[in-house]
């Protein structure tokens, strides 16, 4: 019999796990159970000697009791985690899945009758990626599936930290980034009022009340004082300075928001005061609008390539509002 590559490592265990995307009609196919709050892929274990394209593919014809082929990988996703089923509770587990988009027959009609290892029955559901009653795992499901993309992404996160903010207490530099319209100030204003720490908005920095701005070298000099200090929130994407800001800080925020939910955001806000901006927008401006459009294809991956070169530091990556918020409502 083949085992599941399930590895002890000091008091905690590897695991290696194969997941399946099965979308039809805009709604994907998730598996729950009456223990777990949540839902999650179908999939499991992948066993020694199997693939993961092989094991996904077995997965779901234990699962659902149809034979599907695997049409393309989707998702990669690190994960550190405490284990939550008797067996495991309490161990510190590292599982790194593959998720698989597949290829659903017309005629597709799944029949569950599997069990989770600890004897209790498995059910299956068509679900809405957007539906906000459902909770997702991973969590990136409910953007990432709401509108499909070509290519493999690669998601790290890290459930280690205390539920009250995955270590934000302890946080003493704290940088917040995002697409435009992302609500990055909103965000940090809240945030401040949590921690106590002194914010930054870089807006207010680059700006003058006539819509003219500093030179780049003043702003650089600004931004190394504001770096210097030893308590911050800084808000601001600024590119140009991600790598310079990422390296000051201990914790990354970063609002990974769909293109849809960062263009409404900056249409919502005209002709709204905001601490953020010297000024009160009246109007769309077409250059916000179309470095909005840009973001997700030329900004984020540089920045996720950037974040991945600093693994010491603290990053927290949120892919809705509602995610964003649940985790600002639980921080002590």
């Amino acid at each position: 019999m083949k085992h599941d590559m399930t590895v002890p490592c000091e008091d905690g265990l590897i695991n290696l796990r194969a997941g399946a995307i099965i979308m039809k009609d805009g709604k994907v196919l998730m598996a729950g159970n009456s223990r777990q709050p949540y839902l999650y892929s179908v999939g499991g274990r992948i066993r020694f000697g199997e693939t993961a394209a092989e094991a996904v593919t077995r997965e779901v014809r234990e699962e659902t009791g149809v034979s599907m082929e695997v049409d393309r990988l989707g998702f990669v996703h690190e994960n550190y985690f405490y284990g939550d089923s008797p067996a495991r509770q309490g161990k510190l587990i590292y599982e790194v899945s593959f998720f698989f988009y597949m290829k659903v027959p017309g005629d597709f009609s799944p029949v569950c009758e599997s069990f989770t290892e600890d004897d209790h029955q498995e059910f299956l559901r068509w679900i809405d990626p957007a539906d906000p009653s459902v909770t997702f795992y991973p969590a990136f499901f409910r953007t990432e599936l709401a509108h499909p993309e070509r290519g493999v992404k690669h998601f790290v996160t890290d459930e280690r930290q205390p539920e009250d903010g995955k270590g934000v207490t302890s946080a003493k530099k704290i940088l917040i980034l995002g697409c435009p319209g992302s609500g990055k100030s909103r965000f940090a204003l809240r945030l401040r009022e949590k921690t106590g720490l002194p914010l930054v908005h870089l807006d207010n920095v680059w700006w003058k009340p006539d819509r003219t701005h500093i030179s780049r070298d003043e702003f650089d000099r600004r931004l190394e004082e504001l770096l210097a200090g030893d308590e911050w929130i800084i808000e601001g994407d600024y590119s140009r300075t991600w790598e310079v800001r990422i390296r000051a800080c201990d914790t990354v925020v970063f609002l990974d928001y769909p293109e849809e939910v960062c263009l409404r955001g900056i249409t919502e806000r005209i002709g709204q005061a905001r601490p953020d901006i010297p000024w009160t927008e009246n109007s769309l401006d077409p250059e916000l609008v179309d470095l909005v459009r840009r973001y997700r294809a030329e900004k984020r991956p540089v920045l996720l390539d950037l974040l991945e070169k600093y693994p010491d530091k603290n990053c927290i990556v949120f892919h809705s509002r509602q995610e964003a918020g649940e985790w600002l409502e639980n921080l002590s």
